[in-house]
C-alpha cells in the first residue's frame, strides 16, 4: 500500500514492531510511504500539527508503543514487510522512531534536529545524515552505525557493536555497551563517557577535553589528537601510552581489571 502526503511537516514520529523502516530520496519530489497491513494490524499516517505521525496499531484498539512488543507476542507475530519513506532530500525538525525488531535505515542527504530512536534487535544506520541536535540511541543486540552528529551523543547497547564517524560534538559523547565493540572515527567532543564489559574499543583521531573509559575486559586502541594527562588504573592489562604524559593536558582516565591501553599521538 501507498500513502501520499501532502501537507507540510518538519518532524517524524515512526512506530513499528517488527517491519523494517528506510528513509529514501523522493525520485518525483513527493512525500510517499510504502507500507503493509494485515488482518490484525494496519498503520495509522496522519500529519499532526508539524509533525508526520507514522503508527502500526491494533485493528481493534488503540495501543501505545510500550505496549506493542507484548501484544505482538501474544499475536504470534507475523510476516515482516519494510516500511519505505519516500522523502526530499533537505532539512527536517526532529526525528523520532521506536521499533520492537525493525532496521533503521537512513539515507545520505538529510539533516534532523534532535534524533531518538529505540530498537531491541534491529540495526540502525544514519548513512551520512546530519544529525544536528542531541542524539540518543537504545537498543538491545542491533548494531548502531551514525555520523556527523554536532551537539551531543547518547548510545547504549547489550550487544551490538557502535561505530560513529566524523563528529565534532559541541557537548559530549556517552557510550554505554556491555559486549559491543566502539568505534570511534574523526570525533571530538567536550565530554566523552565510554563503558563496557568486554567489548573492544578502538578510537582514531580522537580529540576530547574530558574523557572517562571504564572497562572490565575490554582493550582500548585510541591515536589521539591534543595533549593529555592520562590516568589509568588496571590489574593485570597492558599499558602503552606513545604520547606526551603532560599534567596540564585534557584528562584522559582509563580504568580496567584486564583490559589492555594503547595511545598513540596522532
Amino acid at each position: 500500500m501507498t500513502a501520499n502526503i501532502t501537507e507540510d511537516f518538519s518532524n517524524l514520529n515512526v512506530t513499528e514492531i517488527s517491519n523494517s523502516i528506510t528513509i529514501l530520496p523522493s525520485p518525483d519530489g513527493n512525500v510517499n510511504i510504502e507500507y503493509w497491513d494485515s488482518e490484525e494490524y494496519e498503520h495509522d499516517i496522519r500529519v499532526e500539527g508539524d509533525t508526520l505521525v507514522i503508527e502500526y496499531k491494533d485493528r481493534g484498539s488503540w495501543y501505545e508503543h510500550i505496549n506493542i512488543d507484548i501484544l505482538w507476542l501474544n499475536k504470534g507475530g507475523f510476516e515482516e514487510h519494510d516500511t519505505i519513506i519516500y522523502l526530499p532530500e533537505g532539512e527536517y525538525g526532529n526525528l523520532n522512531i521506536d521499533g520492537v525488531s525493525s532496521d533503521i535505515s537512513i539515507s545520505d542527504g538529510y539533516s534532523f534536529g534532535n534524533v531518538s530512536i529505540n530498537t531491541v534487535s534491529g540495526a540502525i544506520n544514519t548513512g551520512d545524515s546530519s544529525l544536528n541536535g542531541s542524539v540518543e540511541i537504545n537498543s538491545t543486540s542491533g548494531s548502531v552505525n551514525i555520523a556527523n552528529a554536532s551537539e551531543s551523543v547518547d548510545i547504549n547497547t547489550v550487544s551490538g557493536n557502535i561505530t560513529l564517524n566524523d563528529s565534532s560534538l559541541s557537548s559530549s559523547l556517552k557510550v554505554n555497551t556491555t559486549s559491543g565493540k566502539v568505534t570511534l572515527n574523526n570525533v571530538s567532543a567536550s565530554f566523552t563517557s565510554v563503558s563496557t564489559i568486554s567489548g573492544n574499543m578502538n578510537f582514531t583521531d580522537f580529540a576530547s577535553d574530558d574523557t572517562d573509559v571504564g572497562t572490565t575486559s575490554g582493550s582500548l586502541n585510541a591515536t589521539v589528537i591534543g595533549s593529555y594527562h592520562i590516568s589509568t588504573g588496571t590489574v593485570s592489562g597492558n599499558i602503552n601510552i606513545n604520547c606526551d604524559n603532560m599534567s596540564d593536558g585534557a584528562e584522559f582516565s582509563f580504568s580496567s581489571t584486564s583490559g589492555d591501553l594503547t595511545i598513540t599521538q596522532a
